[in-house]
């Protein structure tokens, strides 16, 4: 099945190229009904930190004490924590990660990590006043915010993979796109990151395939904001003022960057000047083609902009892609991050 989708993949990325000079390599608009999506906005993964290792055994009481049972411990031979016991509630859709059992190499690190998956309003706000009447100091150090797309038709699944990847902008990245895996994309590396991008294919808790857009903050962002352990302001985040949707005006490039050329190599004799510059434009042609705008997403093509190209704005040849940041507004702003129970389910 793997070899089947990434043979499909490659495909429709061979059909792109060729079509490079009479469309855009990454105009897959026109297949895209935006009416037949429906975008869920929530909170995948929220996780919080304690420092004080007696919280520990006063977690595990109140975790129980809301109505979630140990379904899961496992021994962890990788990463900080020796321990990770998971607890459910079988009326909820939400699970819950106790990380505990520091390693003696990871000392200074927090003696316990709390790691909530896809938590509904009224989840939070019990764990969160259980944890402050208690003396519970909770820190919220990651936290994941998701945007699913969900097909009504049932198609295009991968297409829109592509689309999302060929159109997303992460601001302020000064990191590499991933663009190594089959049907995840990281627009950025996390891992030396405040916040990170990814999109990516997945099923949701109910088996439905969806792309998923995600959005990532980590603990030096999480204190910029001003992020409770409640979470009461999450939904004063912006989306905006973190990615936005654009494409790439590749004539425009390559215009300028013939412009540019011509400008540098001036003949006085008519029939060289032709000559010349008809040579010019097949080498500038070829070296965005084949050079400058070889990755598939926009974050590839910009990074090649920005070091390869000796551009200095690049961002001029950035076009807002106006249609679909309308339908992704619309379908999201009325939604929160932290839907109700009755909400999600």
């Amino acid at each position: 099945m793997c070899k089947k989708i990434k043979d499909g993949i490659n495909q429709m990325a061979k059909q792109d190229y060729e079509t490079t000079k009479t469309t855009s390599s990454n105009n897959h608009i026109d297949i895209f009904y935006f009416s037949n999506y429906f975008i869920l906005k929530h909170i995948h993964l929220v996780k919080y930190s304690s420092s004080i290792n007696d919280d520990k055994e006063l977690m595990f009481r109140i975790i129980e004490y809301i109505g979630y049972k140990r379904v899961k411990k496992h021994k962890l031979l990788k990463g900080k924590y020796k321990f990770k016991e998971t607890y459910k509630h079988h009326t909820d859709i939400a699970s819950v990660d106790v990380f505990h059992g520091l390693k003696d190499e990871y000392i200074g690190h927090p003696n316990f990590l709390l790691a909530v998956h896809d938590p509904s309003k009224e989840l939070i706000d019990v764990l969160s006043s259980s944890c402050t009447n208690n003396g519970i100091n909770l820190k919220v150090s990651k936290i994941e915010l998701t945007y699913d797309f969900y097909n009504l038709s049932g198609k295009n699944r991968f297409e829109f993979f592509d689309f999302l990847k060929s159109h997303i902008l992460l601001k302020s990245s000064r990191s590499k796109p991933s663009e190594r895996y089959l049907t995840t994309f990281y627009a950025n590396e996390l891992k030396r990151s405040s916040k990170g991008l990814k999109v990516y294919l997945r099923k949701d808790f109910r088996n439905k395939r969806l792309v998923r857009l995600e959005l990532t903050f980590k603990r030096l962002m999480l204190k910029k904001l001003k992020i409770s352990p409640s979470l009461k302001t999450i939904d004063s985040v912006n989306p905006s003022d973190y990615f936005l949707f654009m494409s790439l005006d590749e004539n425009k490039l390559v215009n300028h960057l013939k412009w540019k050329s011509r400008r540098t190599h001036k003949s006085d004799n008519s029939r060289k000047k032709f000559i010349h510059d008809e040579l010019i434009e097949r080498h500038v042609e070829n070296y965005v083609y084949g050079f400058l705008l070889e990755s598939f997403s926009l974050m590839g093509k910009i990074v090649k902009l920005k070091s390869e190209s000796g551009i200095v704005n690049y961002s001029r040849f950035l076009v807002p892609h106006k249609d679909f940041t309308q339908m992704f507004t619309n379908k999201t702003r009325h939604q929160g991050f932290l839907p109700a129970k009755t909400d999600s389910n």
